[in-house]
């Protein structure tokens, strides 16, 4: 039971910026689409990264502990990364003010 709370907040960090930018009405489809594919696969693509360099991961025998630090935070970065990519999206076209 304990493991679907982590499970879950995962998933929300992931899924619910994807959906925002999915249906945000402001903005035509065809900008909406790619910016939340970008968000729901932006963990996945930095999983892959981290696993892709195993000294980040603490796979080899000379890894330091630099290296799995570095790893950590990029592990946890990804989770949110979908919400960065939410606010870019929120952001993204707007005019300065020359005032």
């Amino acid at each position: 039971m304990l493991r679907f709370l982590p499970m879950g907040l995962i998933v929300l960090l992931v899924l619910l910026p994807s959906l925002l930018i999915l249906f945000a009405t402001h903005r035509p489809m065809k900008a909406r689409l790619p910016m939340a594919i970008a968000a729901f696969v932006s963990p996945l693509v930095m999983m892959g990264l981290l696993n892709f360099l195993p000294f980040l991961m603490n796979d080899t025998a000379n890894a330091s502990q630099w290296g799995r630090l570095v790893g950590l935070v990029l592990f946890g970065a990804g989770f949110f990364l979908p919400w960065v990519i939410f606010a870019l999206f929120l952001h993204a076209g707007r005019k300065a003010d020359a005032s």
